[in-house]
């Protein structure tokens, strides 16, 4: 794996970029062959670089107009778990590792990591497995993701996604309780964004 990208998206995904770039997580890469490492950092901070780097050119930014150059370029990807960073690294066959923030309320996109991983595209873990998880997936192999029979499940995943959320909204309206309604507009957005990249794969 001579190239290792990070994405977080759009998201801030702090305990990500700074564990990959931790001493012991950037031995472990050299170990496992990567000379470059492209970290994708979102909203947050970049990651800080504190020990010595070996072998390992380290890259880092905020945002770019697309990340498809990297995405082409990358041999393994780790990335947060939105629908569109697994679609699209995915789409481009590579293999990928998807790091669940589990601090996170109502985490809809563990489920869809998790039932990815089931149907074997990909490997999901959390920052605190990570390490773990690639010393393995430089030797895994993925089933290959096809639009035709891997799409169905996931619309039936994020539609049963949307249906509980809304379920949730109606439940708390009912109860005079304040609603979920931003988890329910989330789980619009990443059924948008999935209608989208399908259309456009």
């Amino acid at each position: 794996m001579e190239t290792v990208l990070v994405t977080v998206g759009s998201t801030r995904f702090d305990e990500l970029t700074q564990r990959i770039t931790k001493d012991d997580a950037l031995e472990m890469l050299s170990l496992l062959g990567c000379t470059r490492l492209i970290v994708q950092h979102g909203c947050g901070p970049a990651p800080n670089l504190t020990g010595q780097i070996k072998n390992i050119a380290v890259e880092c930014y905020s945002y770019k107009p697309s990340l498809k150059e990297d995405l082409l370029a990358a041999d393994v990807v780790i990335g947060h778990a939105g629908a569109g960073t697994i679609l699209e690294s995915l789409a481009l066959r590579k293999k990928m590792a998807v790091v669940i923030n589990d601090h996170l309320m109502d985490n809809h996109q563990s489920e869809l990591a998790r039932k990815m991983e089931k149907l074997g595209h990909l490997s999901a873990c959390t920052c605190e497995t990570l390490l773990e998880k690639l010393k393995d997936i430089a030797h895994m192999e993925f089933a290959p993701y096809h639009n035709e029979g891997a799409d169905g499940a996931i619309i039936t995943l994020i539609r049963n996604l949307i249906l509980q959320r809304r379920t949730d909204v109606l439940h708390a309206s009912d109860e005079n309780e304040k609603p979920s309604a931003l988890v329910f507009v989330v789980a619009c957005v990443i059924a948008a964004t999935l209608a989208y990249l399908m259309l456009s794969l």
